[in-house]
């Protein structure tokens, strides 16, 4: 049996401080169960929900896996590609805005941001058009749909080609009308009247056509990303973030919860260490002072 201890003047048994801290422990382990059963039902909950999703679509798809590039992957990649569209369409308004202007610089980031985001249309629409077909008249709009997008990225794509060949052409043989346009602050006619003018001659030269095949190449990638970027059905890979997202709040709950219990375990042991060298100690003080009587009898 332990030996006494003392809160103040007040002596007090190990036992009874120990029962004490005991109860005290339990009911702050009761607090803490409390304090976050409700948020992890509710995580619980949504996980629960989620995989439900996940796991129809799961079946849907003859149970393969989701298969999607990361944004922080796919969209960087998209800009990278939207910004690489400055320096090469830039040698197509270098004759009307001049050579790195800001307006030539908006201009040009302004295509490849319009030439990317088709790539991205196209892609998706190429990716899932097995998935749209199931519906009616779905095949349909998806090819429609391809053909829009591919139509006018090849319009924009051969009039940089047709812009930047006039850029060369007035280099060697400068036109005086569109000299004078272009003195006079009409940029964006003169380069209307070049397009008009040449928009459709099939007579590109080598210079327009390499132009032509580098626009054609950068928007063929962006094409082959945004299709291999995305899951073939459309609510795949959303419910796949969802699912994982549900699990590691879930996770995160209980870890709070686990902190939580784990800081009350080592806050009960150590009020219990303390209690029992208190005991100890008290224990070693009154064997010291009954020395001197045994010593007497």
């Amino acid at each position: 049996m332990l030996s006494e201890a003392t809160f103040g003047d007040v002596p007090v048994s190990a036992e009874a401080e120990i029962a004490a801290a005991e109860a005290r422990h339990t009911s702050n382990i009761k607090v803490i169960n409390q304090k976050h059963s409700t948020k992890i039902a509710q995580a619980e909950q949504n996980y629960q929900q989620a995989e439900l999703s996940y796991n129809h679509t799961w079946l849907m798809v003859r149970e393969r896996e989701p298969s999607y590039a990361r944004w922080w992957i796919y969209w960087p990649f998209m800009i990278a590609l939207a910004t690489l569209e400055v320096p090469v369409n830039q040698l197509a308004f270098q004759l009307y805005f001049g050579e790195g202007t800001f307006l030539s610089t908006f201009i040009t980031f302004g295509i490849g941001v319009i030439l990317v985001v088709f790539a991205h249309g196209i892609g998706v629409t190429m990716r899932r058009f097995r998935h749209n077909a199931e519906d009616t008249g779905g095949a349909v709009a998806s090819i429609s749909w391809i053909v829009f997008l591919s139509l006018w990225a090849l319009i924009i794509s051969y009039s940089l080609a047709v812009l930047r060949q006039s850029y060369l052409a007035f280099e060697r043989a400068p036109d005086p009308t569109l000299t004078e346009m272009i003195q006079q602050g009409r940029q964006l006619d003169a380069a209307a009247a070049v397009l008009q003018q040449n928009f459709l001659r099939a007579d590109l030269a080598i210079d327009g056509l390499i132009f032509l095949c580098i626009n054609i190449a950068i928007l063929t990638v962006g094409v082959l990303g945004s299709f291999w970027g995305h899951d073939p059905h459309p609510d795949y890979a959303a419910q796949d973030k969802r699912k994982k997202r549900a699990y590691k709040i879930l996770q995160r709950r209980k870890a709070d919860e686990g902190r939580d219990l784990a800081a009350e375990e080592a806050h009960f042991a150590a009020t219990k260490a303390q209690i029992n060298q208190r005991a100890t100690r008290s224990a070693q003080v009154l064997r010291i002072a009954q020395r001197p009587s045994d010593r007497s009898s």
